[in-house]
């Protein structure tokens, strides 16, 4: 019984100690680790690596995502462009109309509430076109040209006090009109407005009381009775296109400072693209070159090649630790394992295998002439 209590004793403090020993390894290892880690250079650590791989990472995304950021303006410049051009038509359109309300002679081969009808869907259609090449929203373009790449030269075209697509224009010039005399000109914007003044006025003075509606705009000339209408001329609706001031102005439009302006401010529109296309560049160019930039000179010459050359100058100081150990005290399989991990052109000379073969196993003595160490 004494003999089993002992023996019970000492296999319980065996175990304790066992378990100490365990305990006493695992915070060895921990602490060693910790030191190790502490211990190395900034650029073999792993955290140096992975913030330099997620830096360039994040630099290659970027140079795609930000420069892309431009598709969707030229996605939008056709739609503008084509509400652009719309917007000229309209405005000949509503000229061409509003003499033949005032004439009103059968030439147009349309009555007087259709003439009326096509004069305000005109006009409507006019207002709409204008406010979706300037603020966007609609009809098909997304953003005006008042925003984004190219509208400091389309507001200054629009908005500034003159006119300037007249030769002679200047900075902040005073600019009239002969059929407005008196009124200050602000731009292409302040002159549409003075157009939809006038179209307006000439609808209140000319249009018949029974005003059809805009779905007679499109209509074949040899339908109804006006197929058949006799064409005549009036002498005093004729003197009304010269002396009336609103039919004057809207008239005069058709060829003179409103029908240039359209038609210089698709000009500035169609440098737009060329600048879309121009910034797309230089940021692609621009976000490239410093993605390479920070892949070779960061990354490959600071953070790897410094990790390769600290690896190589431990593996030297390794190499040349195995060299001073004993021959003799290493089996066959040892030293040619050593020699493939730390194989250099010397040493695979050296160790050949007919000099293995005539090394001695390790239960023999090493015989004569033997070397003691391996080169």
């Amino acid at each position: 019984g004494v003999r089993a209590l002992r023996a019970g004793e000492e296999a319980t403090t065996t175990t304790a100690h066992e378990a100490l020993r365990v305990r006493s390894a695992c915070a060895v290892l921990t602490r060693l680790q910790s030191l190790l880690t502490t211990g190395q250079p900034w650029y073999s650590q792993r955290r140096t690596h992975i913030a330099a791989l997620l830096t360039t990472l994040v630099l290659c995304v970027l140079s795609i995502l930000y420069p892309a950021r431009n598709v969707d303006p030229l996605v939008n410049v056709p739609s503008k462009k084509n509400q652009a051009s719309r917007r000229q038509f309209l405005q000949m359109a509503c000229v061409h109309y509003a003499r033949e309300l005032a004439l009103a002679d059968g030439w147009s081969r349309l009555s007087q509430p259709e003439l009326s009808a096509a004069l305000k869907w005109s006009l409507s259609s006019l207002q709409a076109a204008d406010d979706a090449v300037r603020l966007g929203g609609a009809l098909g373009v997304n953003s005006g040209s008042d925003t984004g790449v190219g509208s400091d030269a389309h507001n200054a075209f629009m908005y500034s006090a003159g006119c300037p697509w007249r030769s002679n224009f200047t900075q902040n010039s005073v600019c009239t009109i002969s059929t407005r005399p008196g009124v200050q000109i602000h731009g292409l914007h302040g002159l549409l407005i003075l157009f939809y003044d006038a179209v307006n006025n000439v609808l209140s003075k000319f249009q018949p009381t029974n005003t059809s509606d805009y779905s007679y705009l499109i209509r074949d000339p040899t339908d109804g009775p006006m197929a058949s209408t006799e064409v005549k001329l009036s002498q005093s609706r004729l003197a009304l296109l010269s002396s009336d001031p609103d039919l004057a102005f809207v008239l005069e439009s058709f060829e003179g400072d409103l029908q240039t302006a359209l038609e210089k401010i698709q000009d500035v529109m169609n440098a737009e693209p060329e600048e879309l296309f121009v910034q797309l560049h230089s940021e692609n160019r621009l976000l490239y070159g410093v993605f390479v930039a920070q892949a070779c000179v960061v990354f490959y010459f600071l953070v790897f090649r410094s990790t390769v050359r600290a690896s190589k100058g431990e593996a030297a100081l390794i190499r040349k630790f195995v060299e001073r150990l004993p021959a003799y005290v290493m089996d066959k399989q040892g030293i040619e394992g050593v020699r493939s991990f730390f194989e250099r052109a010397e040493y695979s000379m050296l160790l050949t295998d007919e000099y293995l073969l005539a090394l001695p196993d390790d239960d023999d003595p090493p015989p004569a002439g033997a070397p003691s160490s391996a080169v």
